[in-house]
């Protein structure tokens, strides 16, 4: 190399190293002016303009230079990002190939190869790229992080966190890595320790969106919104394109009850990105949680894409789409949980009444209770074999194929059976239900806890009887104390429930399957429900459009049950003074 261009080379690199990018630049332009074909200066002006963030620049020069020199790694290195940059991911990989094929033992070709399977979706491939990077150099921190991110991808969340931990030790003072642990942990089911590096991570940088959004997350978890919502505002503060932040925080306004801004939310996330199934599906609980039911259940078609755990029946035959079904055998596919299937399997005699057979495959938990329905000509649990069909629904479905208003809603109880009272109690009787189940732990702010309760069991002339159907240590305990007969942990199915609920003059309960049951029965049932509730309870109202028979206490501030439990007691006390 002429002496003078290797005198300006490291002018040049010595200007770039200190971030004088401009002087830099102005010096690799003054030798590709008298030298075009310098690769040096190419490669050097080509990492430049990349660093710049001028992707389609950078790809000329580096382009020019890997003419140059094919045989140098770290040029092909360079063209493969800036082919990235510009969405050239097939391309990119090919000079990453070639790189490694030059270079084995170099783990940069490895690493950014990665990054690219990464950002195309190829988690299997980005793991190997980068796993072969952190072999060869273990001290390669941000490979070590993206090491993680593909292994999380690919559910292996114990090693992804073995491999962020190994990252958070490198580099101890990144924020991006620490807000990736909190991540993590989320993954991990530890909303708490996810909550203490998503904090870590906000106070080693307040402007990473990723922290503050990921932090948010946790806190949503928590069961904490108005934490989350501040987290989530502060995200999009820092990117106002931030479509996921601006999802999840209609989420979080939601779960405050704040139906406008979750709305709005949904509807900036949907502007930015318009197939997101997240905020279609969060636009369309907010609809249906206001009472907005036209436009609701038209929306909550979206939850076939926006809901991991849920996937659409497919079957040879049409899926029903409203025609007229006299004659046809209509096949009614059971979806989520069952107090959904309790709920929603009235509409299996609209179908009747239209003339089609109607059958109805659901959880074998139900089956008992919905062959004794009238309307219903065969019941079917799931995974077992089913007999002959024209036309298939999913359950949820129904209401959006009826277009069910909140006047429409066919309410006519009771549409569930009435079997023979399994008891004859000589007190009235009180049936209570106090939590869900303790593996769902998004339901947990529904739940509630035997004492709460306490109160209500000092009515002389009323017999409680518990219709929980799982009980712990503190249950057994509360129940011996407060003299509560315990039927629940007995119940086989729903059939075995609604025997007892038969004999019963009240259920007081929280928002489980229990209230779908005995509403659906036409029982008289009192619901306690969150602050934040689900969208079938709708919003301040006392009653109920789809149980003519229940009455709703609803919390005025989250988690705070003492103030529903006197309003229950005051309602139970003038109640029976009624009766008497």
């Amino acid at each position: 190399m002429d002496k003078c261009f290797d005198k300006k080379l490291k002018k040049g690199l010595s200007h770039h190293f200190e971030g004088r990018l401009d002087e830099a630049l102005e010096i690799y332009n003054d030798i590709l002016d008298e030298s075009p074909e310098n690769p040096e200066a190419l490669q050097l002006a080509g990492a430049l303009v990349l660093d710049c963030g001028n992707a389609k620049a950078a790809c000329k020069l580096l382009k020019k230079a890997v003419q140059l020199n094919p045989g140098f790694a770290p040029v092909k290195i360079n063209y493969g990002i800036a082919l990235a940059a510009c969405d050239q991911a097939k391309d990119a990989l090919a000079e990453f190939e070639e790189a490694i094929t030059l270079d084995p033992h170099s783990p940069d070709g490895y690493y950014n190869a990665g990054r690219v399977f990464l950002g195309v979706g190829r988690a299997s491939n980005a793991r190997d790229m980068l796993s072969r990077a952190v072999k060869i150099l273990p001290s390669y921190a941000v490979a070590q992080n993206d090491y993680a991110i593909a292994l999380q991808q690919l559910g292996l969340i114990e090693e992804a966190l073995k491999a962020n931990l190994e990252a958070c030790r490198l580099e101890p003072e990144n924020s991006v890595f620490r807000a990736n642990r909190c991540s993590l942990r989320l993954d991990f089911d530890d909303p708490e320790g996810a909550v203490q590096d998503g904090e870590r991570a906000t106070s080693l940088d307040q402007t990473c969106k990723e922290a503050q959004y990921n932090l948010a997350n946790a806190y949503y978890a928590l069961d904490r919104p108005g934490d989350a919502r501040l987290r989530y505002n502060r995200a999009i503060e820092i990117d106002p394109y931030y479509s996921d932040a601006y999802a999840n925080l209609a989420t979080a306004e939601l779960a405050l009850e704040n139906i406008t801004r979750a709305l709005k939310a949904a509807e900036r996330a949907l502007a930015l990105e318009p197939a997101m199934a997240e905020a279609a599906w969060t636009r369309s609980l907010a609809l249906l949680l206001n009472g907005d039911y036209k436009l609701g259940w038209a929306e909550y078609e979206w939850r076939w894409k926006a809901v991991p755990f849920l996937e659409k029946r497919q079957f040879d035959v049409a899926e029903w789409s409203g025609e007229p079904v006299a004659g046809k055998t209509v096949l009614i596919c059971h979806e989520q949980g069952l107090g959904d299937g309790l709920q929603f399997v009235r509409y299996g005699a609209l179908l009747a009444e239209a003339g089609a057979r109607v059958v109805f495959e659901c959880p074998s938990s139900l089956v008992p209770l919905f062959a004794k329905i009238s309307w219903l000509n065969t019941v079917v649990p799931l995974g077992n074999i089913l007999p002959s069909f024209d036309l298939h629904v999913a359950l949820m479905s129904l209401p959006d194929k009826f277009g069910t208003t909140l006047e429409t809603v066919p309410a006519a109880v009771p549409y569930l059976p009435l079997p023979k009272p399994r008891f004859d109690f000589e007190k009235f009787t009180i049936g209570v239900a106090w939590r869900g189940s303790k593996t769902n732990r998004k339901g947990q702010h529904r739940s509630c806890s035997l004492s709460d309760f306490e109160v209500l069991f000092h009515q002389e002339a009323v017999e409680f009887v518990s219709l929980q159907t799982e009980l712990d240590d503190e249950d057994q305990r509360a129940l011996k104390k407060f003299g509560v007969q315990e039927f629940g942990t007995g119940f086989k199915n729903f059939l075995d429930t609604a025997e007892i609920v038969s004999s019963i003059d009240l259920v007081i309960t929280v928002d489980t399957a229990l209230a779908h049951l005995v509403g659906g029965m036409g029982k008289p049932v009192w619901i306690l429900v969150p602050h934040g509730p689900d969208w079938r309870w709708l919003l301040e109202r006392e009653d109920s459009p789809w149980y003519p028979t229940a009455r709703i206490f609803r919390q005025t501030s989250r988690s705070d049950w003492g103030p529903v439990i006197c309003k229950v007691h005051e309602a139970l006390s003038a109640h029976l003074q009624q009766d008497t």
